[in-house]
């Protein structure tokens, strides 16, 4: 269930949902009973400040049932892999045409399967740099240089970790025509 707010300069969503995951197929063929599950409620924000700032923010939070691991000895548990609660927030700077500033804060909390984290990414960006058609992009991934990782269940039920790299720098340059 979604309900939708629109202004003239904003936009602000409300989401309700369940989801049901039937039969899930494990190694081998067999399948799996009970149902997953997902349960939860995402906020969206969208807004104009001035006509060079705008702001885009969610928060959303989930309750997840995993039926891999279900079974004698096993009580029923959320998805490992699964943060309970995720949140976004953008801002972006339009000084002049052309030249956008933007910062995103990225927030994933505490898992089963592992800890949470929090990055934020910093970008510049210049349309028509210099020529016409020659766009610049420049940026810091992970500026706070947190611990990521990324959790994967696997069909066994197992959690493989991967971790991203620190913070990292990067530069794009693109023509267009």
């Amino acid at each position: 269930m979604n309900y939708v707010y629109r202004s003239s300069n904003s936009v602000g969503r409300a989401t309700v949902f369940h989801s049901v995951i039937a039969n899930m197929i494990r190694p081998g063929g067999f399948l799996t009973d009970p149902n997953a599950q997902a349960d939860g409620v995402e906020l969206e924000w969208s807004q104009q400040l001035a006509q060079s700032l705008k702001i885009d923010a969610n928060i959303s939070y989930v309750d997840t049932t995993d039926p891999r691991a279900v079974g004698p000895g096993f009580p029923e548990r959320s998805n490992p892999v699964g943060a309970n609660w995720l949140g976004n927030l953008s801002v972006f700077y339009r000084p002049m045409r052309g030249l956008v500033a933007a910062g995103r804060l990225y927030h994933i909390g505490d898992r089963e399967g592992g800890k949470g984290f929090d990055t934020i990414d910093l970008t510049i960006s210049r349309e028509d740099a210099f020529v016409r058609g020659l766009d610049l992009r420049a940026g810091l991934k992970n500026s706070l240089d947190d611990d990521v990782t990324y959790l994967t269940a696997l069909p066994n039920g197992n959690i493989l970790v991967n971790a991203f790299p620190g913070r990292s720098v990067f530069v794009q340059i693109s023509w267009r025509k």
